[in-house]
């Protein structure tokens, strides 16, 4: 990646503070003389010891380990040999010895680790200060010697030296809860600096004794917080290294760094059998760099997990959270944060500054991009090899939840986003029942416009066919003179040519389907020829569809054509001397006939007009056709009505289902709220947002005959609008209001409003209540009864819950009570950070510690710059930042007690 972007290079090359290294924290050497070595080997040669140490290594590396202990019992000789070997490789090498004490019967077996920098001389003086005197730390055979002081005489020993110590193979041979009894056996158990069991399998795997001893579930042995456990290869060949070993998450690479890893196992330690069976993968941001502005020239790299900036007042926190939410397009969701937000983009990161992530997004597969924005112009997305995607919008490819300061106490507020706060639980189990809602809504669009054009149509014929009545009373007036019968072969013509109209519309109706029919039709097969581009390895397949295809094109091509061929031909038949010309030479002869007819028949009839029944019996004529088609349109409008009808119970159905499926993760998270909070729905429960849609149509009725409308126990929408359909009467049975008011209602709904009406989707209500009692004793209160501290705590502990995409908060601690955080927030923070990459800026040190943030970045600034503090960057085990915290955060020090009393270290 580093290589592809030069952009984000020595950003990247930044430490990210704590993470997960596969440790073998318990490895022998050739110094045993059970070590199992390769023909050939030369012990006593210092160039084949150089060489053997290189190989370790390399085994080491093979097996992915980037944590060793070198403990070799009662012998220190090969620790300089390694750690040489170590040296540039990555590798960490923790120096330090395995030792039998005279504690049980047999001795009991001890790891002792110490820092990488100590020397081998210290060590070895140690060893001589335990009674194994140089040369004399074997028995003839080769095995080791106990010491002469008891275990937790080496504790303390090992401890005073910045050591610490692990109980070796604690279920087997000399080890301490397979080997010692009675109150020995609980003495050196429960000793406080014994930080760790070595143990061969998972905590599931051992012996009833042993897993109940180290889960603090026997009185006796019960620790003040139980005892971390690891695995480890106890390798005595080269082979055998890294074989068992442990996930240890660590910034500083120090016994501190193991120390605090040891007695805060719950978030620092990981054996193999407890590990997922699916690596775990959500999306992250790995790096942010900021160009002009208040942030110019910053640059962080961000842990995967949780990250938390601190800083005084006025250091950039706020910008950091803003400008990552500017640079996603990321909306504020509550309209009173709006003001801030674009005061920070606007006086602090300023106009020309620009921001850029570096991302990795996790679905269907990791793949990175990254995203700039300059203020105040659109984001660009490019490739890992800077290829720009114009195509692409950050939310195309990236989610991300931001929220700034205080702006979750103001969407607290809000019900539709507490809905929508739920919703984003339910993933993709809604997906069929979304695209089958959106395309019964798409048909329903359809059916209106249908339906509608068919009543302008049916309205348009009915004022049309009003008029035949009084057509026919003239035409009856008329046939009582008796000139009908000599205007008969003029009439028929009249007929005629009706008819001939009528044939040529068919003819101009064919010939534009037929136009719509090659514009719409499309069979270009030419995208198959990315089989042979691509090397498919069906690609002979490919060819035949194609072949396929491109033979129906050709047949459809040449029908086509046949079609427009024949159309012409039919037209000039139509227009030449087979018809059109040859009736219209007709029709002028008739004509001729009738204006003679015409003159005769207005001498003997002065007051009558013979055309004028011509024109009537036409009109006539016509309006019989008119009323055909109305019969046609009637039937239609039939279908069309009972295909809403379906349509709208399949909404409804629909929507139904998804509520209960709703509901269905729901009592899911529940169980994962455990009690805190409960979370319930209830069906179309925001009846008030009809309520206003009513109002928006100027229906004429008062507020609480719409509360009356709603509010009834049967109300529901489709129902509203049949019984609105029905008429008045039907409004005034179902819902007691008087009928001077449903008549006003009536007139003043449209039908086009009224068919929008009966889609109209009551939103579902939100229920959210937090538990101010116990789990035993629940206390649950509905949000909208909370203090703000309370609905904060609420909206946060939702927040906080499982989703694979980043959470980016701005100073959560604001609106929350302080033993909020300490009891709660911080748990959650810690079981959920392995799943999801947490952003927090904060100034309320129990987030960062109590929550173990695996990288703390310090900002400070001047009156015009913010700055990060690199080498204060890292881990609470890192000794400089724990300085840091102390010093920049409230409650600093009291966080660390808080952290003493609750996880011991």
């Amino acid at each position: 990646m580093t290589n592809k972007n030069s952009e984000f290079t020595q950003i990247l090359k930044k430490l990210k503070g704590a993470r997960f290294y596969w440790a073998d924290l318990h490895i022998h050497t050739p110094a045993w003389h059970g070590f199992k070595l390769p023909s050939g080997a030369r012990t006593t040669d210092e160039k084949w010891k150089t060489e053997f140490a290189l190989e370790y290594i390399r085994k080491a590396q093979e097996n992915g380990i980037s944590i060793l202990g070198i403990t070799e019992h009662n012998d220190v000789s090969w620790v300089d040999y390694v750690r040489n070997a170590a040296a540039g490789t990555g590798i960490k090498v923790f120096p330090g010895f395995e030792i039998t004490t005279k504690s049980g019967a047999d001795g009991i077996h001890i790891l002792c680790l110490f820092d990488p920098d100590i020397t081998k001389d210290i060590l070895d003086g140690l060893l001589s200060n335990f009674g194994l005197l140089p040369n004399q730390r074997f028995y003839d055979d080769g095995s080791p010697k106990v010491v002469t002081k008891d275990l937790e005489e080496i504790i303390e020993a090992v401890k005073k030296q910045g050591g610490i110590c692990i109980a070796a193979h604690v279920s087997s041979d000399n080890g301490l809860l397979a080997k010692t009894e009675g109150q020995i056996r609980v003495d050196l158990f429960t000793n406080p600096d014994l930080l760790a069991v070595e143990i061969p399998e998972g905590r599931e795997a051992l012996g009833s004794f042993e897993k109940k001893a180290i889960s603090n579930e026997l009185d006796n042995y019960k620790r003040r917080f139980p005892i971390a456990c690891i695995n480890s290869s106890d390798a005595k060949s080269i082979n055998e290294i890294g074989m068992r070993k442990t996930l240890i998450k660590i910034s500083s690479f120090t016994v501190e760094g193991l120390r605090v890893a040891f007695l805060d196992w719950q978030s620092r330690i990981r054996l193999q059998d407890e590990l997922p069976k699916q690596p775990l993968r959500f999306s992250k941001i790995l790096a942010v760099k900021w160009e002009g502005g208040f942030l110019n020239n910053v640059g962080i790299h961000f842990n995967d997990n949780l990250n938390c900036i601190i800083g005084g007042k006025g250091t950039g926190k706020s910008t950091v959270v803003e400008t990552i939410r500017y640079v996603f397009e990321e909306k504020v969701k509550a309209s009173e944060i709006e003001k801030q937000y674009n005061a920070i983009l606007k006086e602090v990161f300023r106009s020309g500054s620009k921001v850029s992530v570096l991302i990795e997004a996790h679905h269907p597969a990791p793949k990175r991009y990254i995203i700039e924005r300059i203020y105040p112009q659109l984001p660009v997305i490019k490739e890992e090899d800077g290829t720009i995607r114009g195509d692409l919008k950050p939310n195309d490819i990236f989610k991300i939840e931001v929220y700034g300061q205080k702006e979750i106490y103001e969407i607290s507020k809000d019900r539709q986003f507490l809905f929508a706060l739920l919703d984003r639980f339910v993933g993709d189990r809604l997906d069929s029942l979304k695209e089958e809602q959106k395309e019964l809504l798409s048909t329903l669009e359809e059916n209106k416009a249908d339906l509608l054009r068919l009543q302008r149509s049916i309205s348009l014929a009915e004022e049309k066919i009003a008029d035949a009545p009084s057509l026919e009373e003239k035409i009856k007036t008329y046939r009582e003179t008796g000139i009908q019968e000599s205007l008969r072969e003029k009439r028929q013509y009249a007929k005629e040519e009706q008819l001939l109209q009528r044939s040529r519309e068919k003819l101009e109706q064919f010939s534009d389907l037929l136009k719509h029919f090659k514009g719409e039709i499309d069979l270009d097969a030419s995208f198959l020829l990315q089989a042979d581009k691509d090397e498919l390895p069906n690609k002979n397949i490919l060819h035949r569809a194609r072949e396929i295809i491109e033979s129906l094109s050709k047949a459809i091509g040449k029908s086509t054509r046949e079609m427009e061929d024949s159309l012409q031909s039919a037209i000039e038949k139509y227009q030449g001397a087979e018809v059109l010309q040859k009736w219209q030479e007709l029709n002028r002869k008739q004509n001729e006939r009738y204006a003679k007819i015409l003159r005769s028949l207005q001498d003997k009839f002065k007051t009558v007009d013979p055309d004028e029944l011509v024109r009537l019996e036409q009109k006539v004529e016509q309006l019989k056709l008119i009323r055909q088609e109305k019969e046609k349109y009637d039937l239609q409008y039939e279908e069309l009505e009972k295909q809403r009808n379906n349509l709208l119970i399949s909404l409804q159905n629909n929507r139904s289902q998804a509520y209960r499926t709703r509901e269905q993760v729901m009592n899911e998270l529940n169980e994962k709220l455990n009690g805190a909070l409960r979370v319930r729905l209830r069906y179309q429960g925001e009846k008030q947002e009809f309520m206003k849609r009513l109002k928006q149509l100027k229906s004429g009725l008062r507020e609480e005959q719409l509360d009356r409308i709603i509010k009834s126990d049967d109300f529901s929408v489709l129902e509203f609008t049949r019984a609105l359909r029905a008429g008045a009467d039907s409004l005034v049975q179902k819902y007691r209001i008087p009928s001077a008011s449903t008549e006003t209602l009536c007139r003043s709904i449209s039908q086009e409003e009224l068919y929008s009406l009966e889609t109209f989707e009551i939103p579902t209500t939100a229920i959210i209540e937090l538990n101010l009692g116990s789990k035993e004793a629940p206390n649950f209160k509905n949000i909208g009864d909370l203090s703000v501290g309370q609905k904060c705590t609420a909206l946060l502990t939702l927040i906080l819950l499982e989703n694979p995409y980043p959470l980016v908060v701005d100073q959560p601690e604001d609106d929350l009570d302080n033993t909020f955080i300490v009891n709660d927030i911080v748990n959650r923070l810690r079981r959920e950070k392995e799943h999801r990459q947490f952003i927090i800026t904060t100034h309320n040190a129990n987030i960062p510690v109590l929550g173990d943030a695996e990288l703390i970045i310090p900002l400070e600034a001047t009156a015009d710059q913010a700055n990060v503090e690199e080498g204060l960057c890292g881990s609470i085990d890192d000794e400089l930042v724990k300085e840091i915290v102390k010093k920049v955060l409230e409650g600093g020090r009291e966080a660390f007690e808080i952290r003493k009393e609750k996880y011991g270290i």
